[in-house]
């Protein structure tokens, strides 16, 4: 799965990789500060 309107060097970014920076983007910060991280699962 790709991210259609994110484009880097012309190539469509990966969907969960863009999700994360996204999210890392906006709360980062914040989870730093309260000494928290993110928390994703990972299927096999």
């Amino acid at each position: 799965m790709v991210e259609h309107n994110m484009l880097v060097n012309g190539r469509e970014v990966p969907g969960p990789l863009f999700d994360f920076g996204l999210l890392m983007y906006h709360n980062g910060r914040i989870l730093f500060e309260n000494e928290c991280g993110p928390f994703f699962y990972l299927s096999k």
